[in-house]
């Protein structure tokens, strides 16, 4: 992923990541003893549609958050976008994140 005027930009590596999380839908489910048949069912997700969350790691984000629920997963999610300070101002936040400047300290 790159960065670019403020946009997110989706390259490649993005999509190793996506079906890389799929995979780990998978792993959660086999884990469990569940079908993607029981999968679907439980979590009210078309078949085909889960199919292409463990294959290619395709879905929504509500697609995903229903069948973490289903595996007993949503902690995960829960912790991906934690609530940030207020500010009054972008200028404030980034004063928040610099560094304190290095002082040095003259040779004895």
């Amino acid at each position: 992923m790159r960065y670019s005027d403020n946009m997110l930009t989706l390259e490649e590596p993005s999509s190793a990541l996506c079906v890389a999380i799929g995979g780990r839908l998978r792993d959660l489910r086999i884990q469990q003893r569940l079908r993607q048949q029981d999968m679907a069912d439980r979590s009210g997700i078309p078949l085909s549609t889960y199919r292409l969350m463990e294959r290619q790691g395709a879905g929504s984000l509500e697609n995903f958050l229903r069948a973490a629920a289903v595996l007993g997963a949503t902690a995960a999610f829960q912790q991906l976008f934690q609530p940030v300070e207020e500010a009054e101002s972008l200028d404030d936040l980034l004063r928040r994140r610099r560094r304190p400047a290095r002082v040095r300290h003259a040779a004895s």
